[in-house]
C-alpha cells in the first residue's frame, strides 16, 4: 500500500512494463517523463532507451547543451541522426566530437547530411572512435574540404 500511495500505478507495474512503455516514447516525452518523479526519472534514463536517437525533427532546438546532456545516457548508441542540426551555429564542432568521444564507440549507424558544422576535426574522430560504423551519411556538408574525405 506504501508503493501505491508513493508512486500510483505505476509503483505497482513490474520494471519492464514501464520499460516496454517507455520504449515507444520520443526523447521530449521521456525527459518530460523524467521530471514528473523519481520512478519515472530511473526509467527515463535507461541506456537501452537510448540506442538509437533521431534529431532530425529537432533539427532547429537542438543545440551544445543538449548533445552534452545526452551523453550520461548513451553508452548503448546504435544509431545517430543530427542531419540538418546545428544551422545556426546552435552546434559546434568541437560539442560533436566530444560527444562522438563519449558515446561514438558503439555506433553503427551516423548521419550528418546538411550539418554546416563538420568539419576535418569530426572526421578525424570519427575515424578514430566510430570503429564499428557501418553506415556514415556526409550527403550536402557543404563545409568539407576534398582532402579531408582522404582520411
Amino acid at each position: 500500500d506504501d508503493e501505491f500511495d508513493k508512486w500510483g500505478y505505476f509503483g505497482m507495474l513490474p520494471d519492464e512494463i514501464i520499460q516496454y512503455i517507455f520504449q515507444y516514447l520520443d526523447l521530449v516525452s521521456l525527459a518530460k517523463a523524467a521530471q514528473s518523479c523519481s520512478l519515472l526519472l530511473k526509467h527515463a534514463y535507461d541506456p537501452l532507451l537510448y540506442s538509437g536517437i533521431d534529431l532530425q525533427s529537432h533539427w532547429n532546438t537542438v543545440d551544445d547543451v543538449a548533445l552534452e546532456g545526452l551523453q550520461s545516457h548513451c553508452e548503448s548508441l546504435r544509431h545517430l541522426n543530427l542531419s540538418w542540426t546545428g544551422g545556426g551555429g546552435q552546434i559546434t564542432e568541437s560539442a560533436l566530437c566530444s560527444f562522438l568521444e563519449e558515446c561514438g564507440s558503439e555506433l553503427l549507424t551516423l548521419r550528418l547530411s546538411c550539418c554546416r558544422y563538420i568539419g576535418e576535426t569530426t572526421l578525424t574522430t570519427i575515424a578514430r572512435v566510430c570503429t564499428k560504423l557501418e553506415e556514415l551519411d556526409l550527403q550536402s556538408c557543404l563545409h568539407l574540404e576534398e582532402e579531408a574525405l582522404l582520411l
